[in-house]
């Protein structure tokens, strides 16, 4: 009998543990994403700087729900082209 309560804990120990393990991976995830897209901006500041200058000159209200969009923590869809994000279309 004390043989299957010492199973029976370990299993349950191994659910615990996969549990811990499956949360600390969905935090992980959350801030990666989180923090993507301000990475993104960094790794080409002068050009981002110079397209978000550039988008809120040409169409405020657009520029206003695209770059808000891409700062959001909810995911958007990745950049396509030459890596700098543009979320106007020119």
């Amino acid at each position: 009998m004390t043989a299957l309560a010492s199973a029976t804990d370990a299993g349950n120990q191994l659910n615990l543990a996969d549990l811990v393990s499956q949360l600390l991976q969905a935090y992980i995830n959350y801030v990666e994403q989180l923090y993507a897209p301000i990475i993104d901006f960094l790794q080409d500041p002068v050009g981002n700087g110079m397209q978000l200058i550039t988008d809120f000159l040409t169409n405020p209200s657009q520029a206003l729900v695209a770059w808000g969009r891409s700062c959001s923590p909810l995911p958007t869809r990745p950049s396509l082209g030459s890596g700098r994000h543009s979320p106007i279309p020119n």
